[in-house]
C-alpha cells in the first residue's frame, strides 16, 4: 500500500493535501519489511509490514490511491457521483426495483484498512486532474461533478429531464475549457483513502487491504458467417493502444501469448454451432506500485500472487522479469523478490475463456 498519483489500484504512502492537491513525500527512517500482494479479476488484498528504525514515535497521514479510470472500458460502476445519480435515477423511475440496491456492491465500496488486526477509519479524498494539473477548485465553484463520465453523460438516462440535465453541463463543461467540441473531456478524476497513521519507534505496524477491484474491460464476440481470424482483426483494431500494453510476445505463467490464446479461443468459439452463446473476455487490473519508492529503501520482502482464470491466461503490462514467476499451484502464479524496487505500475490482463 504505496501511494501515489497514478485503471485491480494501490500502495500506501505518506502523503498531504495542500494547494496543489495531494502531495507524497519520502518517509525516512520507516521501512517496508515486507508486502503481500494478491490480484484477481474479483479480488485485490495486500498486506504490508513496516517498520520504524528511528528513536521517535513518527505520526504520518497515509494515503491510497485508486488508479486512474481504465482504458479498456467506460467502467461507470465504480464512480461514486455516477453511482449515485444512477440510483436517484433507477429510484425515481423504477420504485419498485430493487436495482438500485445492487448498485452498492460496486468495485471499492468494501474497501477497508485494518491497522494491527484492527479495522481503521478512514477518509476518501477526490480531485480533478488536467494535464498533471490539480483544477478541483474550478469544478467546486460551478457545482459541477468530478466524474468525467458524468459529464460526457455515458451512462444510462430514460427521462427526457435526466439528459436536458446531461446537455447543460456539457455545456458549460465546453465553456470552461474542459471538454473538446466533440465533448471528451480533457480531465481525469483521481481519489485515494487516506487516514493518521502513528509508527511507534523500533516497532512493526501491519496495515492490510481488500477490496473489489474497478476492472477495465474488452470482449470479442464470435460469428460463424465470416472467416474467424477476419473477424477478430476486425474487433482488435479499435484496441491497438491496448494490446501494445499487454506484452503479447512475451509468456506469462503459460506456454502461449495472450494473443495466440485469444485466436485459440476464437476459433473455438466460431466453430460452434451456436457462438452468440458466449464471448471471450478480457479484464484488465491495475494496481500502485511506484509509491513504494516513498518509504526509505527497497521493499525488502516482496510477493505477488496472482489468480489465473480456470481455461484462461495472464498476461502482464508491466515488464516483470518472466524466469521470476512460478505456478505454486493449478490456478495461481507468484512473482517473489527480496530488496524490490517498483520502477512502475501494475497492470494485469486476464483472458476468460470462451463458454457456451
Amino acid at each position: 500500500m504505496i501511494c501515489g498519483i497514478q485503471n485491480v489500484r494501490a500502495n500506501d504512502s505518506a502523503g498531504s493535501v495542500g494547494a496543489g492537491g495531494i502531495v507524497f513525500h519520502k518517509t525516512p527512517g520507516i521501512v517496508m519489511e515486507e508486502e503481500d500482494l494478491f490480484i484477481s479479476p474479483d479480488l485485490v488484498k495486500v498486506s504490508y509490514i513496516f517498520k520504524n528504525n528511528t528513536t521517535k514515535d513518527k505520526t504520518i497521514e497515509v494515503f491510497f490511491p485508486i488508479p486512474m479510470q481504465s482504458s479498456l472500458s467506460a467502467q461507470i460502476s465504480w464512480d461514486e457521483e455516477v453511482q449515485q445519480e444512477m440510483k436517484e435515477q433507477e429510484n425515481r423511475n423504477h420504485p419498485s426495483s430493487n436495482q438500485a440496491q445492487k448498485m452498492e456492491e460496486a468495485p471499492f465500496s468494501n474497501f477497508s484498512v485494518i491497522v494491527n488486526g484492527k479495522p481503521v477509519q478512514f477518509k476518501t479524498e477526490n480531485r480533478a486532474l488536467k494535464d498533471g494539473k490539480d483544477i478541483t477548485a474550478v469544478f467546486q465553484k460551478h457545482a459541477l461533478p468530478l466524474s468525467p463520465i458524468l459529464a460526457s453523460c455515458s451512462y444510462p438516462t430514460e427521462r427526457e429531464e435526466d439528459n436536458k440535465k446531461c446537455g447543460e453541463r456539457i455545456k458549460l463543461y465546453k465553456k470552461l475549457g474542459l471538454m473538446t467540441s466533440e465533448g471528451h473531456p480533457l480531465w481525469q478524476k483521481q481519489v485515494s483513502y487516506h487516514w493518521t497513521q502513528t509508527f511507534p519507534a523500533g516497532k512493526e505496524v501491519k496495515i492490510e487491504h481488500s477490496y473489489r477491484p474497478a476492472r477495465g474491460f474488452i470482449f470479442f464476440v464470435p460469428n460463424n458467417t465470416r472467416p474467424p481470424e477476419e473477424v477478430l482483426i476486425q474487433q482488435l483494431m479499435p484496441s491497438g493502444a491496448w494490446l501494445s500494453q499487454a506484452y503479447p510476445d512475451r509468456p506469462f505463467g503459460g506456454k502461449s501469448d495472450l494473443i495466440s490464446w485469444l485466436i485459440q479461443q476464437f476459433r473455438r468459439a466460431s466453430s460452434s454451432t451456436n457462438p452468440s452463446n458466449g464471448m471471450i473476455w478480457i479484464y484488465e487490473v491495475d494496481y500502485i506500485l511506484s509509491t513504494g519508492s516513498n518509504w526509505e529503501g527497497p521493499i525488502k520482502n516482496f510477493t505477488l500472487t496472482i489468480e489465473q482464470p480456470k481455461g484462461g491466461i495472464v498476461s502482464s503490462g508491466w515488464p516483470i522479469e518472466r524466469k521470476h514467476v512460478k505456478a505454486i499451484n493449478s490456478h495461481q502464479l507468484q512473482f517473489h523478490q527480496k530488496n524490490f524496487k517498483p520502477v512502475g505500475d501494475l497492470k494485469i490482463f486476464f483472458g476468460i475463456p470462451y463458454t457456451q
